[in-house]
């Protein structure tokens, strides 16, 4: 019986991590790199906000992304033991 719990919070565990890193692989490239550096989205609609250092430098936010990345196993395996357990 141990086995199979074992077995199934590591099969959650990497369901919910390979779900978490594609978001987060979604938000660094198809928000921060395409919508904000690339088209302009952003200063189209909210023009006061033209000049700002995040819109021309790619890496503003690299240290809040590298903190949620290292975050996101801890997470991953907190939700999985919850789903397997209750």
């Amino acid at each position: 019986m141990k086995v199979t719990m074992i077995l199934t919070l590591i099969m959650c565990a990497l369901l919910f991590l390979i779900i978490l890193f594609g978001v987060k692989a979604f938000d660094i490239i198809g928000l921060d790199y395409i919508l904000i550096t690339k088209t302009q989205f952003f200063q189209h609609y909210i023009p006061e906000t033209k000049g700002c250092a995040g819109y021309h430098n790619f890496g503003f936010n690299r240290k809040e992304q590298i903190r949620q990345c290292v975050m996101l196993p801890f997470a991953a395996v907190l939700t999985a033991w919850i789903c397997t357990v209750f």
